[in-house]
């Protein structure tokens, strides 16, 4: 009988214990559910979730090993046809949509004119991928000068949560709780996922070359034309609700630098270096050998410096100037669909924020708990 490994869904709606972010203490929800084999020994030859022992990985330092774990785990093999199941009779390599692809892509959760949303289980529909405009406005090419394109995807308890139990998934629901003093903070649960992921157009040569999680997407042209295509993953934002403040990992695949226009400023720390290659010996034969952590983030300050994360095809050029957890900390909901300002305009220059966050402005905004992608909604 194939074995199915479910994720924790419903098992873990409960929401975070708000313990702060210093403490990386795990969310009780995470923390009573039944972990599975310890993931740092099989994770490259089973499913494993590490989300229930991440206290453990905190407790000892080992936040990267937690993000290549949750890495591995939403990148295996999915069960065709369903959302969110991974395959235990697959190994990773073997197929050809991951998990986190039969999510809800955001075009399915912030339909036009706020339309309520298909339910999760509705057919998995490949979304229409859109060109890579980073949050500077930017547009990242390849060598060849093609767009790099990208899609936003959210696991079931990000979904139900937006749409079932908070019905923030438009803005009418958005203004509705902006203006309702009575409305409990938004607080995602524990189990709550979001990825980002960065794909690039394929030649015959990389398609074959196994360096590849390949695909087959489309997108519309400058004309606004279908244009479909083999695509290559070639960059990986994950972010994983295990703590208040999140928890955030980012990946690359390790040719970016030769096949796109994406120069590295910050080169990865010699640590993370060491622990990609021990993972990558262990997935030999799978494209994810070709794969690195460039970073985890699990606090806005660290020896008192601000945490600085960025990935070369996501933050291209603000990579000296980018918090993945500061910059989320600012995503906000105010009167007339505003926001918080997410950039900081100082001696003439824009960049983003870095280190602890400046405060909402009280009664003007309320914090969407790190979720950018509500701001979506029609």
């Amino acid at each position: 009988m194939t074995r199915r490994w479910i994720w924790l869904g419903l098992l873990l709606l409960a929401g975070c214990s708000g313990v702060a972010v210093e403490e990386t203490a795990v969310s009780p929800a995470l923390s009573q559910a039944v972990a599975p084999a310890n993931c740092r020994t099989v994770a490259a030859q089973q499913p494993c979730d590490p989300r229930p022992q991440f206290a453990e990985y905190a407790v000892n330092n080992q936040y990267d090993q937690f993000a290549w774990d949750l890495f591995l785990f939403v990148n295996w093999p999915a069960v065709p046809g369903e959302r969110g199941v991974a395959d235990g009779d697959k190994k990773l390599g073997e197929g050809e949509t991951a998990v986190w692809q039969t999510w809800k892509n955001v075009a399915e959760v912030y339909v036009p004119a706020g339309q309520t949303p298909l339910p999760w289980n509705s057919p998995i529909v490949p979304p229409l991928l859109e060109t890579n405009i980073e949050i500077d406005g930017r547009l990242l090419t390849d060598k060849q000068g093609r767009p790099t394109l990208a899609q936003v995807n959210q696991n079931e308890a990000t979904f139900d949560y937006i749409v079932n139990q908070r019905k923030i998934y438009n803005r009418a629901g958005q203004a509705a709780f902006f203006t309702d003093s009575a409305a409990p903070p938004i607080d995602f649960p524990a189990a709550a996922m979001e990825v980002k992921a960065i794909w690039r157009i394929l030649d015959a040569a990389e398609q074959q070359s196994g360096r590849y999680h390949v695909t087959e997407g489309c997108y519309s042209d400058d004309n606004g034309d279908k244009q479909c295509a083999t695509l290559g993953l070639t960059a990986f934002h994950l972010i994983s609700k295990v703590q208040a403040h999140w928890f955030w990992a980012t990946f690359e695949q390790v040719d970016n630098q030769q096949t796109t226009n994406a120069p590295v400023v910050e080169p990865i720390a010699p640590a993370v270096a060491k622990l990609n290659e021990a993972m990558q010996a262990q997935l030999v034969g799978t494209p994810w050998q070709y794969y690195q952590l460039r970073g985890s983030q699990w606090s806005f300050m660290q020896d008192d410096q601000p945490v600085i994360l960025a990935n070369t095809q996501i933050e291209t050029q603000f990579q000296q100037s980018s918090s993945c957890m500061t910059c989320h900390a600012l995503s906000s909901i105010g009167a007339s669909n505003s926001r918080a300002e997410m950039w900081n305009f100082a001696d003439g220059n824009v960049e983003g924020y870095t280190g602890d966050p400046p405060p909402l402005a009280a009664g003007k905004f309320k914090s969407l708990d790190y979720v950018w992608s509500l701001r979506r909604a029609k």
